[in-house]
C-alpha cells in the first residue's frame, strides 16, 4: 500500500486437497484502505514435501 509495500499477515489458513476452502481477507483493521494498491496471497507447502500440486482459483469477491 502507499508508496512502498507493506505487508500485513492474516494468518495461516490449511487447505484440504479433498475439500474445497474459502480464503478470505478481512482487510477491516488496514489502516489507509484507500491506499491498499493489490492484495497477494502466499501459498507455502510443509517441510520436507515433495510433489507438484495446483491452484484454482473459481472466484472472488470484493465487498
Amino acid at each position: 500500500m502507499g508508496s512502498g509495500h507493506t505487508w500485513y499477515d492474516s494468518g495461516i489458513v490449511n487447505m484440504n486437497s479433498s475439500n474445497a476452502t474459502t480464503l478470505t481477507l478481512n482487510l477491516s483493521g488496514v489502516a489507509n484502505l484507500h491506499d491498499v494498491k493489490e492484495v497477494g496471497v502466499q501459498f507455502n507447502s510443509p517441510v520436507n514435501s515433495s510433489g507438484t500440486t495446483s491452484i484454482y482459483l473459481d472466484s472472488v469477491v470484493v465487498q
